[in-house]
């Protein structure tokens, strides 16, 4: 006889959580991951960006707050860096960056587009590679 599972119910969404945009340094005992859940409250999911050290005790770490939906976490090639797209305030996310050791972020970027995703750092990490979304525009046709 087979053990009967229980259904999925609206209750069991809360309890779920969903792990992605995993990154890490080479040669950097660093890992970060965005980690998103459903909120009652808000009845919306939200994100947050978080830090698992695996050379140490591997317990994971907080690194953003939720409220304020984090996304496309990138460590810096030297792994001192977090770099993240956050709604802090503003109508579009912005690229934040955050010292490693802790401390407060701060935006990188003040655009007015609509940034999607944050794709790699420059080798020497003065620059990163992130993409928009831009309204096509008739002038610029050719």
């Amino acid at each position: 006889m087979k053990p009967s599972m229980k259904a999925f119910t609206a209750q069991d969404l809360y309890r779920h959580r969903v792990l992605s945009a995993l990154d890490g340094a080479t040669g950097h005992g660093h890992l970060v991951f965005k980690l998103s859940q459903a909120r009652r409250s808000s009845e919306r999911y939200e994100s947050s960006v978080w830090r698992l050290d695996v050379d140490g005790d591997a317990v994971a770490q907080r690194m953003t707050d939720a409220a304020f939906d984090a996304s496309s976490p990138m460590l810096s090639p030297d792994a001192s860096s977090l770099a993240f797209l956050s709604r802090r305030g503003g109508k579009h996310a912005q690229v934040q960056l955050l010292p490693m050791e802790g401390g407060e972020a701060r935006a990188l970027t003040d655009s007015e587009h609509t940034l999607g995703s944050i794709h790699g750092w420059s080798p020497d990490a003065t620059r990163l590679l992130v993409s928009a979304a831009v309204g096509w525009s008739e002038e610029h046709a050719d």
